[in-house]
């Protein structure tokens, strides 16, 4: 697994700089290819993460699943705090080095950044919490709200016309959009493997 977190982290670096390169060339579809990229590199991440509990037959032993909780917890925060250190560091990086200029974006490039950081410290700790059945479901309402809010942010950034705005804001709403249905793609996901986890999975992490 850290040798696909550290492929996952390349393309999460590659991709922040291609967003540099594209809006100080003035180009909205490479910064959207390069976003993209880093989009398919966080679902297949995740996907990667926690497909191994979705063919169990939600049919195991106790001590299996109480085993697997906390792991799986912490690897999906942690990716989910990778998204955001994606985000953060794509908006400093095009509105510090690019030459775009958009007045709020260093404030929520380091906004991003400190969630990052914030969600990394969380699954640090889940890694080793002894937690009830009851903390795991409220960390899954927990993560189901921030989940739906993601796509809602998406939604409003379709509806409103933002999304195709050409002003200075142009590549963070890419980030925001694009950070935003990955999220949401993550967060699915993690879900789907909490409720096999409550049914009670046999296998063991990997």
């Amino acid at each position: 697994m850290p040798a696909k977190r550290t492929a996952f982290i390349a393309v999460l670096l590659a991709s922040v700089a291609g967003q540099a390169a594209a809006a100080r060339a003035g180009h909205i579809t490479m910064s959207y290819f390069a976003a993209i990229a880093f989009v398919l590199a966080g679902l297949q991440y995740a996907f990667t993460l926690n497909r191994s509990w979705w063919a169990d037959s939600g049919r195991g032993i106790e001590p299996a699943r109480d085993t697997a909780q906390p792991v799986m917890a912490a690897r999906n925060a942690e990716a989910i705090g990778l998204c955001y250190g994606w985000g953060g560091l794509s908006l400093l990086a095009v509105y510090q080095l690019s030459g775009v200029h958009w007045q709020h974006g260093w404030q929520y490039g380091l906004g991003m950044v400190a969630i990052a950081a914030l969600v990394m410290a969380a699954a640090r700790l889940l890694r080793g919490a002894s937690w009830t059945r009851a903390h795991y479901r409220a960390l899954g309402w927990a993560s189901a709200a921030h989940g739906l809010a993601a796509l809602a942010g998406v939604a409003w950034l379709i509806g409103s016309g933002k999304a195709q705005s050409l002003k200075g804001d142009w590549a963070a709403n890419v980030v925001f959009l694009m950070g935003g249905l990955l999220i949401a793609g993550v967060t699915v996901m993690g879900l789907k493997t909490a409720m096999r986890l409550e049914a009670g999975g046999s296998k063991q992490p990997v």
